[in-house]
């Protein structure tokens, strides 16, 4: 055999596998959380280096001024709303792109293996929520008709949840009205108190919500599903 129909036969066998390669570097990017990399033990878990580190850090940094700059722009466009008495909504997407660079500058330093974790923590992190992403539903062989249940038992039970602190709320803010502070320290402070209470007394009924919607939803996977879905998590990560 020549040297260039060798060549061309080693190819013909990388290519799969190099198309293979991209295509899980490229879900590994869509499903991973850039904040998770601000906690240290997630980056020793991912095996961050300093020098990588820095490279992010020098990302970020240059980030930093122009999220700043739109930032103080909304703030005046809201200054400017509340003088004429319209209401006022910030356009979240000026800072998309600000968004998508970052993300692609600083897992532009991982490797695919510090990549992959971090796809396996941010999923962790998510839990059995990460399945309402159709693509990572894909993913683990979740069919699209399970997502649409997936989806609709999370807003039942999100639903459940506002219900229990808006009835909460409502009995707290009835109560608190009748006083009155005598001046702005004592305000925040009754402020800061009626907010105690109102996280003190729905967390037992909420987490129970969460906790039964979780259990639906886990329901709705077969056992060939919920293993795809675990192994998309990998080995538990303990901070």
């Amino acid at each position: 055999m020549n040297r260039l129909r060798c060549l061309i036969l080693v190819l013909a066998l990388c290519l799969p596998v190099a198309t293979l390669a991209a295509a899980d570097r490229a879900f590994d990017f869509y499903a991973s959380n850039l904040l998770i990399l601000e906690a240290k033990p997630a980056q020793k878990a991912i095996g961050v280096t300093e020098a990588q580190r820095k490279k992010m850090n020098q990302f970020a940094d240059a980030d930093r001024p122009k999220r700043t700059a739109i930032l103080q722009q909304f703030q005046r466009e809201a200054d400017a709303a509340q003088k004429t008495g319209r209401t006022y909504q910030p356009d979240e997407s000026k800072m998309r792109p600000l968004d998508e660079a970052l993300k692609r500058d600083v897992m532009g330093v991982l490797t695919d293996a510090q990549l992959k974790r971090l796809r396996e923590i941010t999923i962790q992190s998510s839990g059995i929520v990460a399945l309402l992403d159709t693509r990572v539903a894909q993913e683990a062989g979740v069919p699209s008709g399970t997502v649409k249940k997936l989806r609709d038992t999370f807003t039942s039970g999100a639903k459940q949840a506002e219900a229990v602190t808006a009835k909460v709320q409502q009995r707290l803010y009835d109560e608190y009205k009748l006083k009155k502070p005598k001046n702005e320290a004592e305000a925040r402070k009754l402020q800061e108190e009626a907010l105690g209470r109102l996280r003190k007394e729905t967390a037992p009924q909420i987490k129970r919500i969460q906790q039964q919607t979780k259990a639906k939803m886990e329901g709705m996977l077969s056992p060939a599903q919920r293993t795809a879905f675990k192994k998309l998590q990998g080995v538990p990560f303990n901070p």
